[in-house]
């Protein structure tokens, strides 16, 4: 229901509140993005944690009110550090119970963050100055962005998808060496572009046990949804390493039991394997529709 549609009703009084939330909420939502960051207190000053419940949510941001009575404003950008939340709706519901602090904002509301510690996007332009290489580890792979690679505790680096080979199989947890190319604080947002990979001599081969075109019962040991990645590892006879199933490789019905949570550890797919890249230890595979496994059988 939209702020008109409230105001237009003669709403009670809880709703009233509601809405006085809500212009308030618009009214600084523009200046706590032109203001990035700027009302975090220093060191020293982290404001005290108090739980709150989401009590409306729009696409930017969502409205909070602790148990006192105190309301605030929660952005997508205070959220994670790592990111701005895009659709906030998708993010949280009507409810939902969240542990953070209120902090005082110019205009004269309250803000609500979830955030925690010094601002890490503050000190990430001298630790990785553009141009600068280091170790990152594949944090997750999204076939139509590119490869997320995890460059500090909370900041992931994106490597678009443009400078990636399709020969190449990524898995998360593999560790690479990555080259900084650009960083947006405003945005929070890193580029990468790959420089080389890390050697893995004391790994075991990416073939042992299994090769090109061979089918394979996997067991689901990691689930991906999409705000992740979109993919599932899965534990294969004759491998240590998980091998890697992505969402271009999976069926219409798997990919309709990603979206809806249908899927779960110890489920068992039956797959084929696609590539395999010895040098990374990485095996990608794909999975097999029911009725071409039984016309196989």
């Amino acid at each position: 229901m939209s702020l008109v549609q409230l105001q237009a009703q003669g709403s009670p009084d809880p709703i009233e509140r509601l809405m006085e939330d809500l212009s308030r909420a618009m009214e600084h939502l523009q200046e706590l993005k032109e203001r990035f960051g700027d009302a975090r207190p220093g060191p020293g000053q982290e404001p005290a944690r108090i739980p709150a419940e989401i009590t409306h949510v729009e696409r930017e941001f969502a409205v909070v009110r602790a148990e006192d009575g105190t309301s605030g404003v929660l952005s997508g950008m205070d959220v994670q550090w790592g990111r701005i939340i895009p659709n906030m709706t998708r993010r949280f519901s009507i409810g939902e119970r969240v542990d953070g602090a209120f902090e005082a904002v110019p205009s004269g509301g309250k803000k609500y963050t979830l955030l925690t510690g010094p601002n890490p996007w503050e000190s990430l332009s001298l630790s990785h100055p553009v141009g600068s290489t280091l170790t990152g580890t594949v944090y997750s792979v999204v076939d139509e962005i590119g490869i997320f690679v995890r460059i500090t505790d909370q900041i992931n680096g994106l490597i678009p998808r443009s400078q990636l080979r399709t020969a190449d199989v990524w898995t998360p947890g593999m560790e690479i060496e990555v080259r900084v190319m650009d960083v947006q604080p405003h945005r929070r947002h890193v580029t990468l572009a790959l420089a080389v990979s890390i050697p893995r001599e004391a790994r075991p081969s990416a073939g042992a046990g299994v090769r090109l075109g061979q089918r394979l019962e996997g067991d689901v040991v990691k689930v991906a949804p999409p705000e992740e990645g979109s993919y599932l590892l899965l534990k294969v006879p004759g491998r240590l390493r998980p091998v890697l199933l992505r969402w271009s490789e999976m069926t219409a019905e798997l990919r309709d039991d990603l979206l809806s949570g249908r899927i779960g550890l110890d489920v068992i797919l039956d797959v084929e394997v696609v590539a395999i890249d010895a040098a990374r230890d990485s095996v990608l595979v794909r999975d097999l529709p029911e009725d071409f496994v039984e016309d196989a059988s």
